[in-house]
This record gives structure tokens, C-alpha cells and sequence, in this order.
């Protein structure tokens, strides 16, 4: 959880249109079967890949797959949605040369298009969002500053065969092309029966978000942590559930999250200094020549 929020975070930050602060959404909700884009595809991929690595005795594919079906089997399944406001969105999403902002968080692996300042360079934090779901499945959905709206699904599995036929590990849900592949969507019913779009930005759900009994204290004591500066700045407010991140209610909760395990110790010793006014500038020269 506390790399799912410093990438959610920081992706967020780095798409910011001008307006103040970026706010973000972190809720969990249910929901049912029907709700669920490719269902009964994803949960026959499941099934396959179950049997497929119980013939080969692989415990921990085994353990993963057997959860996985677990949570498809229940009546309904828990979600979390992550919103981003006063952000670009994910531009690019009919971008035919691969290289947007779009393709580099939905599409690719290991590659993203920031540069300058922008945090984040080599893509590889994103897994973080794949590892928060059971089921390693997520839907991401924009509506960008250029008034494109899109819609993607992608899970990453294990590779598998089944009827004699190869399944590599990444898969997607979205418009299938004459050459086989699959193109995001306008928009998906579904996703928008969850949270409906009206204003720039991005929604990412990860499907079958694990049962963390602590998600919420996780989420709040890594923004604490890593994003004081923009909290107290204004620059960033963050919603979890009915909890509200933002400067005003700082101070109260870096009181409240100090000493809890693996709180927020360091981040309560930075504020005491940003309300400080006690200031010392020194200049130091790091090398002599």
C-alpha cells in the first residue's frame, strides 16, 4: 500500500493542469458480478490457468490461482477506486506512434514517457497497482484535457495453455482488431455505473483489491511520509474513504499517526520544522575543487 500511494501520488502530481490543489480519491466499494467488465472470460482464463499449473505442482501459482477463482466465486467483489482531479488525464489515447502518456501507464512495461523533474522515469512502480489486486486485473478510464474519453482493462497472470493453445501472461479488455489486438474503449458501462467522469482525469480500479484490515492507516501514514511538502503547500488533498488529507487537518493527523508502528515519526520532526521560526540558513560547499 505504501507504494501503491507514492506512485498513485506522484503520477498524479506530475499530470497537474495549474489548478490547485491535485486531489485524489481513494475508495473501496463492492460490487457485483454483473458490474464487472469480462467477467466470465477472465474467470475462465482463471480456471484454466488454475488446472494448468496444478498439473505442474508450482505452490505459489497454485496458491494465487486458487484465491483468484476464491474471490470471482463470491457474490460480490471488493474494488478500489483511485480518482484523480484538477489533473491532464491520461492523454494520448489514440496516439498511433505508442509514445503518450496513455500507452506508457496502460499499454507497456518497464517503459515511461516523463522527463525533466517528472519522478517516476522507468515505468516500474506501476506494478505496485497490480499487486494491490487479487486477481493482478485493473480498468483504467480518462477523460483527458483534449476531451478524449478512454477505457481499458488489463490483467497480468501467468502464462498458461489451454486446448493446446499458448496464453502469454498480459491480457486485455477492450476493442478487438482485425490483427487480433485490443484497443481501449471509448467508454465502459460498467466502470461508469462505479464512478461517473465529468471533469478531467483519471480512474483506476483494482478489481479484487486484497483485504488489507489496515489500508486506510497504510495510505495516510505513506502520504505523511513521503508527501508532506505538498500537503502543507496546498498542492495536494487526498480523500480515503470519508478521511480527508489536506493541510488543515495535518497537523492532527501526524499527532495521531507518530507513534503508531511504522507511523509517521520522521514526518511529525519535518512539520515541527516548517512551523519552526527558529530558521538557520547555512551555506555549504560540498567538494574543494
Amino acid at each position: 500500500m505504501e507504494s501503491l500511494t507514492r506512485e498513485i501520488c506522484q503520477n498524479s502530481l506530475d499530470a497537474t493542469n495549474g489548478s490547485k490543489p491535485v486531489k485524489l480519491e481513494f475508495h473501496r466499494s463492492l460490487i457485483t458480478k454483473t458490474n464487472f467488465p469480462g467477467y466470465k472470460t477472465l474467470k475462465s482464463y482463471m480456471y484454466d490457468a488454475k488446472k494448468y499449473w496444478e498439473e505442474r505442482g508450482n505452490k505459489k501459482s497454485i496458491e494465487f490461482f486458487n484465491h483468484a477463482c476464491t474471490v470471482l466465486e463470491s457474490e460480490n467483489v471488493p474494488v478500489l477506486r483511485i480518482s484523480d482531479f484538477n489533473t491532464t488525464g491520461l492523454t494520448g489515447s489514440d496516439d498511433i506512434e505508442e509514445n503518450s502518456a496513455w500507452f506508457s501507464m496502460v499499454c507497456s512495461e518497464g517503459v515511461s514517457n516523463k522527463t525533466g523533474s517528472n519522478s517516476g522515469s522507468y515505468g516500474i512502480g506501476k506494478s505496485s497497482i497490480y499487486a494491490a489486486s487479487s486477481l493482478r486485473t485493473v480498468f483504467f478510464n480518462t477523460y483527458d484535457k483534449d476531451g478524449k474519453s478512454a477505457a481499458q482493462g488489463v490483467s497480468k497472470l501467468a502464462t498458461f495453455v489451454t486446448n493446446g493453445e499458448k496464453k502469454f501472461g498480459s491480457g486485455f479488455y477492450g476493442v478487438l482488431q482485425s490483427d487480433g489486438s485490443t484497443t481501449c474503449c471509448e467508454t465502459i458501462d460498467e466502470l461508469d455505473e462505479i464512478k461517473y467522469r465529468s471533469e478531467y482525469g483519471t480512474d483506476i480500479f483494482i478489481m479484487g483489491f486484497n483485504d488489507y484490515s489496515d489500508w486506510q492507516d497504510k495510505i495516510i501514514i505513506s502520504l505523511l511520509e513521503n508527501f508532506l511538502l505538498a500537503i502543507y503547500n496546498s498542492e495536494l488533498e487526498v480523500k480515503i474513504q470519508d478521511v480527508i488529507v489536506n493541510k488543515n487537518n495535518l497537523k492532527g493527523l501526524l499527532e495521531k499517526y507518530k507513534d503508531t508502528p511504522n507511523g509517521c515519526a520522521s514526518a511529525f520532526n519535518y512539520y515541527q520544522v516548517l512551523l519552526s521560526d527558529e530558521d538557520v540558513y547555512e551555506n555549504t560547499n560540498l567538494f574543494d575543487g
